[in-house]
């Protein structure tokens, strides 16, 4: 399968994550999404891929995703579902002189990165 590893539709996701801080270090993380609760309002996570970064990019757009691949990106379908509401946010950053995002949960990695 081209998407995350998986146990099942609603199981267990996990995919790794390769960014880079503010300095240029790289950074892994390994990114575990538990569908196995069923949730009544769910956004799909579209995975896209780009060919010449070897980035993979997720995003609850369906414009954005049509956009990249209309660019060149290879669009991977559906990486997971997620909730539509949470009181954890996801917090999406870029790196633009490497050209890569870097997706976590944690605001005092966020405030580290971004200061």
């Amino acid at each position: 399968m081209n998407i995350a590893d998986h146990n099942n539709e609603l199981g267990t996701y996990i995919t790794d994550i390769y960014a880079f801080d503010k300095y240029g270090n790289g950074v892994f993380e390994r990114l575990v999404v538990d569908m196995s609760a069923k949730t009544p309002e769910r956004n799909a996570m579209y995975r896209v891929y780009n060919p010449g970064s070897r980035e993979h990019f997720y995003t609850a757009s369906a414009e954005e995703k049509n956009y990249l691949t209309s660019i060149g990106w290879i669009d991977e379908g559906i990486g997971w579902y997620a909730p539509t509401k949470s009181d954890k946010p996801v917090y999406r950053l870029y790196h633009p002189v490497v050209g890569d995002h870097h997706y976590t949960m944690d605001k005092h990695e966020v405030d580290y990165i971004t200061t």
